[in-house]
């Protein structure tokens, strides 16, 4: 590193930190890290700090994170446990680093924008091929538990956006570059299987929003508004649709079960006794009656001598439905229904575990509306809330809020939440009049994500947040 930045180059230094970083966001946390400490060796060797301040001065985007950091400060003064407090605030120092790495050289960040994004987006490529050649076992012999594993690079859920960002990244690149359209559209093609085959749900929901969004901008920004109609009407009846199939229970739920035949022919072929529980923690009597009748089978010993001994291991491990095995995202749907469906043990399901957490959330929000309950008590207070009400999660199964909104009120209170609010709106704000549809998708992406994780609460999260917020922040510097 220390050859490297005796070099007087300190522009390709600086860009070589940068890329560091947006290669660590994909797949190595500790290059996020050596990315942010090269950019900042190189940006303090080069000593041009009165360009640097003028450039923050004049940055709006910079000077409204600076206020959020500064809103998570003033919460330790009412928080109880101050060493977690300590730790959060030094792993949330990544939201003002970043941008103030990029604002330092603005004008160099900009005219590189499209390196940057054709790295990010080469480096998403190449590591989801990987993931999926692995996954087939057309490379190597690592075996998964589940097609959550199949990200070999970090969480799946984080990975999932980044797939999402390529695929509007991709989407940018063939307006740009007619050159390469057809490249750019076999790459878009491939992220959109990706997404439906690794079965994230935020994926999906991000890439359709993301996806949704630009269709609608072009069409409303060149007038086309029977068209914008149209497609309005479609999306709808699209929404409608997913949520009549995931609230209307199956038919074949009021079918007639054999309680006493299916017990018994299961406990002579299975070692799990029927009156206990699946691997997911589901009552194992209806794990098997969903399943029966998902393979159209009647639920008495006759339809019990008709499963494999495949079927069996299915059932033990939770599996309430046939059509949950098969890939892409239609099995994830109906994992999702049978969990709608099902909710008396919420353990285990996590559609209806983030509903606990959002209880939870919005509870312990609303007995400190104001303020919140400071940086270092959160996860306290969810513990405390758990224990308070019984709740039927496991203690490995007890987390926060899992919805970044919920997050900061419960942390900052309400205005901790309006600055947040308003970091958001100003970025969309000033993209919306550049007619920027890249960085709006991106924020879509983010916001998307803000409503099922935490995604500001990780390392990886955080900077990809960061990195692109500042990225599209600097368009001012666009050559008219």
């Amino acid at each position: 590193m220390l050859l490297v930045l005796k070099n007087k180059n300190y522009n390709l230094t600086y860009l070589l930190a940068l890329s560091l970083i947006i290669v660590g966001i994909i797949c190595s946390k500790a290059l996020m890290s050596i990315g942010m400490v090269l950019a900042g060796l190189s940006l303090l060797l080069e000593f041009n700090f009165k360009a640097y301040f003028e450039n923050w001065r004049n940055n709006r985007a910079l000077l409204i994170l600076i206020l959020l950091y500064l809103c998570f400060i003033t919460s330790l003064l009412w928080s109880q446990n101050l060493d977690y407090a300590l730790e959060d605030l030094k792993s949330k120092l990544t939201i003002i680093v970043i941008p103030l790495l990029i604002f330092s050289k603005p004008e160099l960040v900009h005219r590189n924008k499209g390196y940057l994004l054709t790295l990010f987006l080469s480096g998403v490529f190449i590591t989801s091929l990987i993931n999926v050649l692995f996954y087939t076992h057309t490379l190597g012999d690592i075996i998964y538990d589940d097609i959550r594993g199949m990200s070999l690079f970090g969480s799946h859920i984080r990975y999932g956006l980044l797939v999402a960002m390529g695929a509007i990244t991709c989407i940018y690149f063939i307006k740009k570059h007619k050159k390469f359209i057809f490249f750019f559209v076999f790459v878009f093609i491939w992220f959109v299987f990706y997404t439906y085959f690794s079965e994230v749900l935020s994926g999906v929901i991000a890439l359709l929003i993301s996806l949704l969004f630009w269709l609608i901008a072009e069409l409303y920004f060149k007038r086309k508004i029977k068209a914008l109609f149209s497609v309005s009407l479609i999306f709808i009846s699209f929404l409608i649709s997913v949520s009549f199939f995931m609230l209307s229970p199956e038919s074949n739920d009021l079918k007639v079960v054999s309680h006493s035949e299916i017990a018994e022919e299961w406990n002579k072929r299975s070692k799990i006794p029927i009156h206990s529980y699946d691997a997911k923690g589901q009552e194992l009597k209806q794990t098997l009656i969903r399943y029966l009748h998902s393979k159209s089978l009647p639920a008495n010993a006759k339809g019990i001598k008709e499963l494999t001994s495949k079927d069996f291991t299915n059932i033990e491990n939770g599996i309430a439905d046939i059509r949950e095995l098969s890939n892409g995202f239609i099995s994830r749907l109906y994992s999702i229904r049978f969990e709608l469906q099902n909710r008396s043990n919420p353990n285990g399901h996590s559609m209806l575990q983030r509903i606990e957490y959002w209880d939870a959330g919005f509870k312990i929000a609303s007995n400190h509306p104001i303020l919140g309950v400071g940086l270092g008590d959160v996860q306290d207070e969810f513990d405390q809330h758990y224990n308070d009400v019984n709740s039927k999660l496991l203690l490995k199964n007890r987390k926060r809020a899992h919805n970044m909104f919920l997050t900061f009120w419960v942390s900052n209170g309400l205005i901790g939440l309006v600055i947040f609010i308003c970091v958001l709106s100003i970025f969309i704000s000033e993209n919306w009049k550049n007619k920027d549809f890249l960085a709006l998708a991106f924020i879509l992406i983010s916001i998307s994500s803000f409503v099922f994780e935490d995604t500001l609460e990780t390392q990886t999260g955080i900077t990809f947040f960061s990195f692109f917020y500042a990225l599209f922040s600097l368009n001012k510097y666009k050559k008219e």
